[in-house]
């Protein structure tokens, strides 16, 4: 009786174990390059478009955000991917000369410091609609504050709805427990007769 009960308790475990569920969300990475940005105030790309308040970006293959020389002014950059959630993991930092902050719609902020080395930089801003990049002029002179960047790794379906996925270990376990508890209940029934 011991064993039946034992066993009766390890497939309602298995049983309960079953019907949980994996929820796996399939990242879309896209990586925006700035491809055939030109010098100007909006940039479109991958769905994204990039819009510039206050001077300008340069004329590249890269996101040349700044305020210097003759635009002594503060400069904005808004990204926005057509009014939908998207998240932002990283960006090639090609040149820091001002800091630079970038505030998500959700409030996450991250400042990248004047004189930061060149590399990725880990920006981890997650389900926002829209984000801010703002360098701010800091009084005159050339190079008078921005950011140069390429290469943002962007995810555009950060609030995908997760699908159910039953795992396999769980599946297995359950046939197990079921197996388990057809054997006990058969050689329960040799022994009675």
């Amino acid at each position: 009786m011991r064993c039946l009960s034992r066993t009766l308790a390890v497939a309602a475990l298995t049983l309960a174990m079953a019907f949980g569920t994996v929820e796996r969300a399939e990242a879309a990475l896209l990586t925006i390059e700035f491809t055939g940005i030109n010098y100007g105030t909006t940039h479109t790309e991958s769905g994204f478009t990039f819009v510039v308040n206050g001077t300008h970006t340069d004329a590249a293959d890269e996101m040349s955000l700044h305020n210097g020389g003759a635009n002594p002014v503060d400069t904005t950059l808004v990204i926005t991917f057509g009014g939908a959630a998207f998240s932002v993991a990283s960006f090639e930092l090609l040149e820091a000369f001002d800091n630079a902050t970038f505030l998500g719609s959700n409030g996450g902020t991250v400042t990248v410091a004047a004189g930061t080395a060149a590399g990725i930089v880990q920006l981890g801003l997650q389900n926002v609609t829209s984000i801010v990049v703002s360098v701010f002029a800091s009084g005159g002179g050339l190079a008078d504050g921005g950011i140069v960047f390429d290469n943002l790794m962007v995810d555009t379906a950060p609030a995908a709805a997760a699908t159910a996925v039953p795992e396999p270990t769980t599946l297995a376990l359950l046939g197990a427990g079921l197996l388990g508890l057809a054997g006990t209940a058969r050689r329960g029934r040799r022994t009675t007769n």
